[in-house]
């Protein structure tokens, strides 16, 4: 409560600070009074109460009073107490009437003098007839604590503790609270606030991202604003100042009518980067983004990525472009975006890099003149690296030797990751790799080989990734890496240093236009950037450069000229230089401007870009647009681009204009010559689009028929001229040729219906000369139908053949095909008699043999122990943890390794539930009618896999003996559940029998496990009488898991349960209870089987406070018999409980103080087997706001 009184005082000084500044608008918070005063007066009243301490000021004949000495004020209760020697002091007429001002700030909220859940009232006893005071509870405290504002909140504010016979006093706190509201009338508040350190990850499956971590206090006026807290920050003042972060610190802003500011400073939260590659045929994904040191397993902050395929910005969500994964930074896309080897595929985005405390500061200001016609505008960005501040990792006086020496070349900022660890104490090793010496082309090489336990595994080795070819090792698991050969992997035994960077950018723009319309403007911007790529290094690594940039543009809009209607000519030319140690932290070209001028030539060079456009529009229904660019890189590289468009009734945002076809052509021609690598080029792209709408009916009903054609070519050919030949063409040239007719019918009939067909033909050279490479077919259907109440169907089906011409062959390449199946019903006939849900999807994607990997966290936290090195090979092996109910510190995660398979995805369900007697209702009175009335049925089948099979059909069409099988299947699982309900709902008695099969398979990188799991149950609700119940259950189990012969995850159990659970309510507040457990369970997978005979008894006690809380206690007995006297037994066999004889006592007290505050007090005790007896308390104390 305090720190929240806290914080609303902090959020009501800050939004005083911006009212201080806005007094010319007739703050109503601020006052003034004039009052009168003679010599013998000593009192002044205000009138006012809580007034804002230190904000008065006090007035008397011109003479500012000083306070506490001349006067002190009581901001409580708004009285002013005049020194009695003050008209002394300052030689005042004893007999004149002064006019004395004051002036002051009040809050602007109705506080009252006090604040209590409770009034006092005065009432006579009329036995004793004494009078007494009653104290009786009003309205809620943090009801008060708000009342007078008409701010919106939410949160809660906990503070608790935890003591315990294996664990120290530890205090937990936690606070959230969201408000949103007016402080004043012109002053708004939004904030969300919280003192947790769990930060969460949104699902990058849905457009809009829920940030449940962001904190913030954001408070704005009509003109002026301020942030404090996580940040997003936009700098779009010009292409050279084109900035986007996720940061944290402060923001201030304003919006004037002659012009704005922007100031921020703060810590950076993440860097940005951008991925260019290429698609794979037939695999959806997940493709992996590295970071801008070739960083793997990245953190995307979420909601900072921008995916582009083609140039096409897409959308994130299942049901739109693709999902993102922000925890292993992996993008995978939907059916409804079809990706292949010629897919050109961007993301641009943040992810998190803390190595160094990162600070950025960030000023803009724009100035508006000569009626608002000329915009200037001065921008400047600094983000700078602390070198002597390092976050997550320390460096040491080598390393900083390391990187001083490594100048701006980052493959010299590392060490070896090689480390002789030798031998312990006993002379075992106590090192995972051993040193293999041998020879390589003839020469003498070494390198590493992952053997644990072997006597001369003297070696820890690090690997860092550096990309794909330029490494000698895979890894096959984070600690696993093996040895390939030279140059034929993508990890290499070294540590990379995270090396210090800095980065200054000033910018300057102008822009003028003629009027509103920018009939005429001229556009002017500038920049210079400073950076320094290694602050560590003794040489100089900064570089700094300039960038320029210039443009006019005229336009003309509805105007007539030899007899034809323009609706606008628009004519612009821009020029832009940018020097070659001009630097900037994001995108300022297009995704695809390096394609656009035929550049794919890295070399760092001055770069003079050019382009003029002229667009003309007419009789509303034409559009011309001509283009010319040029790109001039250093005195070596120059390409022309050409370009044509022409646009008969264009397609606008609210879709197709009047019942006229729409036709589009573009053509575009691009010339380059690179003289570096001798290489010149001719590029000719063209495309062009068919397409006509028919309504039927009003445009109300939305019915109508959209047919339509597109055709996309392209001819790339890059020539080498040599001296004694004639020029042939190189091996990145290429042609292709891609026709896609489409038909799609809108709310026909209740349906929606597409097709959708695509041909490509592909090209490539061969002998010099462009021949047949590869042939392609797509074909895409969808179909949604929702017409009636009681059928619902959604499909989306595409499959696409690639066939390979005999070149192609030749070189590896084989046919292949994809399908990718989206498909969803539902059928609910005869009054939901029947309901069944079917679920099919199938998808190509790319699947990584997993990793069990134990991570630690706070004891309590986790469910799993480790047991410690028990092979004494330096590894912590999956043997080495052990499953706990208590007090674990370990938490297991499945994480994706290095090694990728192309997958078939199948994901497919059916659900079917019968009530019958929703259809027909016997009105007989006899036991079988009563079981017809009463009877139920639910089927539900859910089958999942991942298989490599090369015959694809297996899989879609279901060929279930095909599944789960150690060659082909990489993960999958099938599972069916049989329910029947008898007297369901009934509150006498109650009958459950179910059936459920659970069958699995998944490859881990330390070898594959295959799992069983069958559970046959009888359930039996009965109401002895109108208090007292009871709950049988009858359990058959198998329960089998069959994994590497070494592994403790091998078992073998059959067992059965009862249950029985005895349940008393006298009185609706009280509930006593009597449970007794029996399980007979046998692990066969041991040469001697091992038996487990577990006896458990629970009584409970269970009081409710009428709408205040309730108390709980628990004493639990159980008892476990086993056969062996060997405690290495599978946690599953006794669900974790050891031999022996155990005891628990828990006890639960919940119970609201008020409407708004609830203590929490938990209490639990065991004692298991022979150990010592554990106590554990827990408090806790929450206030909901």
């Amino acid at each position: 409560m305090i720190k929240q009184k806290i914080i609303i005082f902090i959020v009501i000084l800050i939004a005083f600070a911006f009212t201080g500044n806005l007094r010319s608008q007739q703050d109503p918070n601020y006052k003034e009074l004039k009052l009168k005063i003679i010599f013998t007066d000593t009192v002044l009243v205000t009138g006012e109460k809580f007034v804002v301490p230190n904000t008065d000021v006090i007035i008397l004949d011109n003479k500012t009073l000083t306070r506490y000495s001349d006067y002190v004020f009581d901001y409580k209760n708004g009285i002013i107490s005049i020194s009695k020697d003050l008209f002394n002091k300052y030689s005042f007429d004893t007999l004149r009437i002064y006019d004395i001002y004051v002036r002051y700030d009040i809050f602007p909220y109705n506080i009252k003098s006090e604040y209590s859940i409770f009034d006092l009232k005065i009432e006579t006893d009329t036995l004793t007839g004494d009078t007494i005071q009653i104290a009786t509870q009003t309205t809620d405290l943090i009801e008060n604590l708000f009342e007078g504002t008409d701010l919106q909140r939410s949160g809660s504010l906990f503070r608790g503790f935890t003591l315990g016979t294996n664990k120290d006093l530890s205090l937990n706190s936690g606070f959230r609270l969201q408000l949103n509201g007016k402080l004043t009338s012109d002053i708004e508040i939004n904030a969300a606030l919280n003192d947790e350190n769990t930060p969460i990850q949104p699902e990058g499956n849905t457009l809009n991202l829920q940030e449940l971590d962001k904190i913030f206090i954001e408070i704005k006026s009509s003109n002026l604003g301020a942030t404090l807290g996580d940040i997003d920050v936009k700098l779009q003042t010009s292409e050279f100042l084109n900035f986007n972060r996720k940061i944290q610190g402060a923001k201030g802003y304003g919006e004037f009518g002659f012009g704005n500011f922007f100031v921020t400073g703060a810590v950076s939260r993440g860097k940005f980067n951008s991925n260019a590659f290429n698609g794979i045929d037939g695999v959806q994904g997940p493709y992996r983004l590295n970071g801008a040191s070739n960083e793997i397993n990245i953190l995307v902050l979420s909601g900072t990525e921008r995916v582009y395929i083609d140039g096409l910005l897409l959308t994130r969500g299942e049901q739109a472009d693709y999902i993102i994964d922000y925890g292993l930074g992996q993008i995978t896309f939907t059916n409804k975006r079809i990706v292949n080897n010629a897919s050109r595929i961007v993301v641009d985005f943040e992810y998190s890099d803390k190595k160094y405390s990162r600070s950025l500061i960030i000023a803009n200001n724009g100035y508006k003149l000569f009626d608002k016609k000329l915009t200037l505008g001065i921008s400047y960005l600094n983000e700078t690296d602390n070198e002597d501040k390092t976050i997550d990792f320390t460096l040491s006086d080598t390393d900083k030797v390391i990187l001083q020496n490594a100048g701006s070349d980052m493959m010299k900022a590392s060490r070896t990751g090689v480390a002789y660890v030798g031998y312990d104490s006993l002379n075992n090793p106590i090192g995972a790799y051993l040193k293999v010496d041998t020879l390589i082309n003839g020469s003498a090489y070494s390198f590493y080989r992952f053997k644990p336990g072997d006597s001369l595994a003297v070696y820890q080795v690090t690997f860092s990734y550096v990309g794909a070819g330029s490494g000698d090792y895979n890894s096959i698991s984070s600690y696993q890496y093996d040895f390939v050969g030279i140059g034929r992997g993508s990890y290499a035994p070294i540590i990379f240093l995270p090396v210090p960077t800095s980065y200054q950018i000033a910018g300057l723009t102008l822009d003028y236009a003629v009027n509103k319309t920018r009939d005429l403007y001229f556009k002017f911007e500038g920049a210079y950037s400073l950076y320094n790529a290694n602050k560590f290094s003794v040489t100089d690594t900064k570089n700094g450069g300039l960038a320029l940039n210039g443009e006019i543009g005229l336009r003309k809009v509805n105007f007539k000229m030899l007899g034809i209607n323009f609706d606008n000519i628009t004519a612009s030319y821009k020029e832009r230089m940018i020097d070659k140690k001009f630097t900037t932290l994001d995108r300022i070209n297009s995704v695809e401007f390096n394609r656009n001028f035929d550049l794919f030539d890295s070399t760092t060079a001055t770069e003079n870009y050019r382009d003029a456009n002229l667009l003309i529009g007419a009789e509303k229904n034409i559009k011309l647009l001509g283009s010319f660019a040029q790109l001039i890189r250093g005195d070596f590289f120059n390409s022309t681009r050409l370009n044509g468009l022409f646009e008969f009734n264009p397609v606008s945002s609210q879709g197709y204009k009047k019942q006229l076809p729409v036709i589009k052509y573009s053509a575009e021609n691009i010339s380059s010559d690179n003289k570096n690598i001798n290489r010149s080029g001719n590029w000719f792209k063209q495309s062009a689009f068919l397409g006509y709408k028919k309504n039927f009916g009003d445009e109300s009903n939305l019915s109508f028929m959209e047919i339509s054609a597109a055709m996309n070519n392209e001819n790339r050919k890059s020539s080498m001229s040599t001296m004694t030949s004639q020029d042939s063409l190189l091996y990145d040239s290429f042609r292709f040729l891609e026709i896609a007719p489409r038909i799609s019918f809108n709310n026909i009939l209740k349906f929606n219906f597409f097709t959708e067909l695509s041909y490509r033909d592909d090209d490539v050279p061969s002998g010099g000369v462009l021949t047949s490479y590869s042939r392609a077919f797509t074909q895409r259907y969808g179909l949604l139908f929702q017409g009636v109440q009681w059928f619902y169907a959604d499909m989306d089906f595409a499959i696409r053949d690639r066939n390979y011409s005999s070149i192609a062959k030749d070189q590896g390449n084989e046919d292949n095909k994809s399908v990718l199946v989206n498909s969803r019903l539902r059928f609910t006939p005869i009054n939901n008699a029947v309901t069944a849900d079917v679920l099919y999807s199938v998808t190509s994607e790319r699947t990584a043999k997993t990793q069990k990997l134990f991570v630690l966290v706070p004891v309590g936290q986790g469910n799993y122990i480790y047991l410690g090195d028990l092979n004494n090979n330096g590894i912590q092996d999956e043997n080495e943890f052990q499953l706990t109910n208590f007090d674990g510190n370990y938490i297991k995660l499945n994480v994706p390794t290095d090694q990728f398979f192309p997958t078939v995805d199948l994901k497919t369900s059916f659900r079917l539930l019968l009530k019958p007697s929703r259809y027909f209702f016997s009105s007989g009175q006899g036991f079988l009618a009563d079981i017809y009335n009463n009877f139920s049925a639910e089927t539900y089948i859910r089958i999942d896999e991942r298989s490599k099979d090369p015959n694809t059909d297996n899989i879609y069409f279901m060929k279930l003996n095909t599944f789960l099988n150690d060659s082909n299947t990489l993960a999958g699982q099938q599972l069916l559940q049989q329910d029947v309900f008898l007297f369901e709902n009934n509150p006498s008695y109650s009958f459950r029998f179910r059936y459920q099969q659970l069958e699995s398979f998944s490859q881990y990188s330390s070898g594959n496990e295959r799992a069983l799991n069958i559970q046959r149950s009888i359930r039996a609700r009965l109401g002895l009488t109108s208090d007292i119940t009871t709950q049988l259950d009858f359990i058959n189990k198998t329960d089998r898991n069959i994994a590497p012969v070494n592994s403790v995850r091998n078992r073998n159990i059959e067992g059965y349960n009862i249950n029985a659970d005895l349940a008393y309510r006298p009185i609706p507040n009280i509930e006593s209870g009597f449970q007794f457990n029996y399980t007979n369970s046998e692990d066969s997978y041991p040469q001697k089987p091992i038996n487990a005979n577990i006896n458990q008894q629970i009584l409970r006690f269970i009081y409710s406070f009428t709408s205040l809380g309730r108390l709980r206690i628990e004493i639990e007995r159980d008892e476990v018999i086993l056969n062996t006297s060997d405690n290495n037994f599978p946690y599953e066999l006794t669900s974790g409980r050891p031999a022996g004889k155990s005891y628990y006592w828990r006890g639960v007290f919940d119970y609201s103080i008020s409407k708004n505050i609830q203590a929490t007090i938990n209490y639990d005790g065991r004692v298991e087997g022979s150990k010592q007896v554990i106590h554990t308390g827990r408090a806790q104390v929450t206030a909901f706001f």
